[in-house]
């Protein structure tokens, strides 16, 4: 929570949430954001747009390749393309001095194929339900794991929370087996010495023992089976050494690859990307410099105001898209992108009043 926030809970005497907790996304929502939104709509000071997508972003009278490093750029305005899917109406929001883009990486999930790039079928496959992206949801998706056999692909802090998940479904009702499959040996996990946070190292250190065997770690209801391979879509019959194959018979798949940001919305604007992580530059080279976000991601502070400037006037990317592919993001990294922009927005804003913008 932002010191900011916690200000606005006291204010409007709702109990701020207990900080020794570890509350799940919803969680996180109900007992904190819900209050901030409520907050900015009694503000009349603040438009909040549900249900909406940004198709597209662009500037009004210019082109991409216009004015390239002119001041031209800085008094033209935004327009962005909106999507309202509950009225399945597009629509035009204009005349946008300033635009920040804090749309994350959730949406847009990691292939899980070789290289990158989809596997064979791992495209029709996720649009037929048949590959999640996801961590499940223990009780949206019981119906969907119970009694079938599972392939789990990734090796991150998402994959092992995902299997968490499938023991409390299964533990519930019916056997789940599971096929976890990495791409790289040994174990998945690096755990951190004296890690601050104790739900981490938890994560890690049962990653670690389903990697060595100990399948009881996850109770009698979910039997695993862990299996390094390269090609991890295409290992229903791999060889595995000494001319050894498996074959499995799979009843769904869930892809936890990572997540990389959505950068096709911002096509029309001159943004300078990372040609590794496709964050902005300016931020992609600070956190390059400091170890590529790499290390404990508790020891980050953020890298300054102009780290999140880019050659297009008053257009800013914060939060966990700012840091492309990166994992490290977070919360009260985005807290103080959050105060920086709001002084170069501030700024900038007083620098077009003077020239008559």
């Amino acid at each position: 929570m932002s010191e900011c926030g916690r200000e606005i809970l006291k204010q409007r005497n709702i109990p701020l949430p207990q900080m020794d907790l570890f509350p799940t996304g919803s969680q996180y929502i109900s007992s904190y954001l819900e209050h901030l939104e409520r907050y900015l709509q009694d503000s009349g000071k603040c438009q909040i747009h549900l249900n909406c997508e940004v198709l597209s972003i662009g500037r009004s009278s210019f082109l991409k390749r216009e004015h390239i490093n002119s001041s031209k750029r800085k008094g033209a305005t935004f327009r962005a393309l909106i999507y309202n899917s509950a009225e399945n109406k597009e629509r035009f929001i204009e005349d946008v001095q300033f635009l920040v883009d804090c749309s994350g990486t959730w949406n847009q999930p990691n292939h899980a194929g070789i290289g990158g790039i989809p596997a064979l079928g791992e495209t029709r496959m996720i649009s037929s339900g048949l590959i999640r992206q996801h961590i499940p949801n223990k009780e949206r998706d019981a119906k969907l794991f119970l009694g079938k056999t599972v392939a789990l692909i990734g090796s991150g802090a998402s994959a092992i929370t995902s299997l968490n998940a499938l023991s409390s479904m299964a533990n519930q009702g019916e056997d789940v087996e599971v096929v976890w499959i990495v791409r790289r040996g040994g174990e998945p996990y690096s755990r951190v010495a004296d890690d601050p946070l104790p739900q981490r190292d938890l994560l890690y250190s049962k990653g670690n023992e389903i990697s060595r065997g100990n399948h009881q770690v996850l109770g009698g209801r979910v039997k695993v089976s862990y299996l390094q391979c390269a090609n991890v879509l295409e290992f229903q019959e791999k060889e595995l050494g000494a001319g050894k194959k498996v074959s499995i018979s799979l009843s769904i798949q869930i892809s936890n690859c990572g997540f990389r940001p959505n950068t096709s919305i911002w096509d029309e604007l001159q943004v300078h990307q990372c040609y590794a992580s496709s964050g902005p530059m300016k931020l992609a080279a600070a956190l390059l410099s400091a170890g590529g976000g790499g290390g404990d991601c508790l020891s980050q502070s953020s890298h300054g105001p102009e780290t999140l400037c880019s050659p297009e006037p008053g257009f800013f990317v914060l939060g966990m898209k700012s840091y492309g592919r990166s994992s490290a993001f977070l919360l009260k990294i985005g807290h103080e992108q959050v105060r920086d922009v709001m002084t170069l927005i501030d700024k900038q804003a007083k620098e077009i009043v003077q020239t008559g913008g």
